[in-house]
């Protein structure tokens, strides 16, 4: 529709249409930026931190080490590969771990996947965030079953597997060689590097790739934050910047400064009650 309107609009006139470089048509370049109704503002994310995290984790290791209570931690044998920290936390592999008691990996999984500064991560990005801090047995699995029951994510997440189709029961043959079945193998097709075209988007699989993990989380932002959504567009940035990245192997944050952008999921190693 839009370059019908356009064709419409120009049909009026007698003109030639010439090509020239980008570089060298800097004056069309210009004319064709939108101008901005606002000037561009800074804002600044200010994080209110609870430090009450590290005494009740000790609280429920405390209670976790009970002789009565052992045995519903499942912990496989690893009980002797915890150290100690100077603040009496156990620990393994610099992850603190999380006892089954005191609801301590629901608050956690809550922070991780509903905060306004995570905006509903998948499990895999979720998972990756929590395995440096903490720790817990069968924590991926755990993660996963947390995710999936996300009513808000089940609302937004594209569906990405090809309908089903129906179960049709062939026929059983009476007679041998009476049906015959072939799988032709060939060489791959020969295939060039070219320009994406528009209105095309499944030429260019990776950026749509992208866009659907941002349309995700603007979709999960307006049913979180409601009318006033527009105004936490920086925490969608923030998040997707500061969530792990399979492509890369490491949250863009990382990538860029060598670490990641602390959250309120870093309460046990934040010393002061608020980050700027």
């Amino acid at each position: 529709m839009r370059q019908r309107r356009l064709l419409k609009f120009l049909a009026d006139y007698d003109y030639d249409i010439r090509y020239r470089p980008r570089k060298a048509n800097v004056i069309a370049d210009a004319l064709s930026r939108k101008e901005r109704i606002k000037p561009l503002r800074v804002r600044s994310l200010v994080m209110t931190l609870h430090l009450k995290l590290p005494s009740q984790i000790l609280e429920a290791q405390a209670k976790a080490i009970k002789e009565e209570n052992i045995k519903a931690e499942n912990l496989q044998g690893m009980d002797k590969a915890f150290k100690v920290r100077p603040d009496g936390i156990h620990f393994i592999k610099n992850q603190s771990r999380l006892p089954l008691f005191g609801n301590l990996r629901d608050l956690i999984m809550h922070e991780s996947h509903k905060s306004k500064y995570s905006i509903h991560p998948g499990s895999d990005k979720m998972y990756q965030h929590l395995k440096k801090l903490y720790w817990w047995p069968n924590m991926k699995e755990i993660i996963a079953e947390y995710v999936g029951k996300c009513l808000t994510c089940s609302g937004v997440k594209v569906e990405c597997q090809k309908p089903s189709g129906l179960l049709i029961q062939p026929e059983i043959p009476t007679w041998k060689w009476e049906r015959i079945t072939m799988d032709f193998v060939t060489n791959a097709l020969d295939t060039q590097l070219d320009m994406s075209t528009t209105y095309h988007p499944k030429i260019n699989g990776q950026s749509e790739r992208t866009v659907q993990t941002l349309d995700d989380m603007l979709r999960a932002c307006v049913i979180d934050f409601g009318k006033g959504w527009e105004r936490h567009l920086p925490l969608v940035e923030f998040s997707y910047n500061n969530s792990y990245h399979a492509s890369i192997k490491a949250a863009p944050f990382k990538a860029l400064y060598g670490r990641k952008c602390r959250s309120p999921i870093y309460w046990a190693e934040v010393g002061d009650v608020q980050l700027t």
